[in-house]
């Protein structure tokens, strides 16, 4: 066959050992032309995200990203459409904890009332589950996702076993409860984290409601759209990482250094890193930046153009 020189080839080894070459483009949204069996397969099977360098401003919201159409399509400001998607998202999750916990209400009585249930936990354990339930929901009262409450967070050692039972249904209905939150909250804690670790004069801070909450030095919040353009890219990276790509992804991160200064350059191989192994994504990168390396040229492939 004559090959087109730019289009994209695939050589593919059949079981009696002879290749079949196919040089291919996607058309029409997830189309793959010319018609393969093995090569619809092999693009079914791959979950690919391309992180662009054109990421500070974005389609308009959508919680799960959708297959691009840029025939008139609407662009806009991604920190100001990231900072609502942390709220549904969050809003969505308390929903889910509701629910879960009108479930267990409704049942609560009648699992007091029988003979045959769970252990009660001793007095001891008791405690500990209960300080452990209590910091989880500090935790989330300060995200704004569950309002202040007073939370039971000691029992005498004394307690009778009826109250113990009462005490022990309760923890297991609100762990299970709470534990909704769990991959949220860890994931919020390592975007404020990364990102407050960067930033110099303002601090990120991720709340139920407004979404993003940008403050100066002062305390004073200020818009998210006013942050730098180094700033905004840092944010948008690690949010879309953490928030925007399924697990079991292949990133393709063009350009990560884009408009961060040299400290921050530094840093980005470590801290996406940190989000791998939150995620269990995969992440190649393409930089022209030494200092994006950094201590890492092992992991590097440096592309040098055709062997001579």
């Amino acid at each position: 066959m004559d090959l087109l020189v730019g289009q994209p080839t695939l050589v593919h080894i059949l079981a009696d050992g002879s290749e079949e070459v196919v040089q291919y483009a996607a058309r029409n949204g997830n189309q793959i032309v010319p018609h393969a069996p093995w090569l619809d397969a092999l693009h079914d099977a791959l979950n690919v995200r391309l992180v662009e360098t054109t990421r500070l401003l974005t389609r308009p919201f959508a919680i799960e990203p959708g297959p691009r159409n840029d025939a008139g399509e609407r662009m806009a400001v991604s920190v100001q459409e990231y900072s609502q998607d942390i709220h549904l998202r969050i809003e969505q999750r308390q929903f889910s904890y509701y629910q879960t916990w009108n479930q267990f209400a409704q049942s609560f009585p009648a699992r007091i009332l029988a003979k045959n249930g769970t252990a009660p936990f001793a007095p001891d354990e008791l405690r500990q589950r209960l300080m452990e339930l209590s910091r989880k929901h500090d935790a989330l009262s300060s995200l704004g996702i569950l309002p202040p409450a007073e939370v039971i967070r000691d029992v005498p050692e004394d307690t009778d076993l009826p109250t113990r039972k009462t005490l022990s249904i309760y923890i297991r209905d609100m762990a299970t409860a709470l534990g909704v939150f769990d991959d949220l909250v860890a994931r919020i804690a390592m975007l404020t984290d990364l990102v407050n670790s960067r930033f110099q004069y303002k601090r990120l801070a991720v709340r139920l409601g407004p979404g993003f909450v940008i403050s100066n030095r002062n305390g004073t919040e200020i818009p998210v759209a006013a942050l730098s353009s180094g700033e905004q890219h840092e944010l948008v990276m690690l949010y879309d990482l953490l928030f925007r790509t399924k697990s079991d992804t292949l990133v393709l991160i063009d350009e990560p250094e884009t408009s961060l200064d040299l400290l921050w350059q530094q840093e980005i191989i470590d801290d996406l890193a940190k989000i791998v192994a939150l995620t269990g994504i995969d992440v190649l990168i393409a930089t022209h930046s030494p200092d994006v390396a950094g201590r890492h040229w092992d992991w590097t492939v440096a592309l040098t153009g055709p062997a001579e």
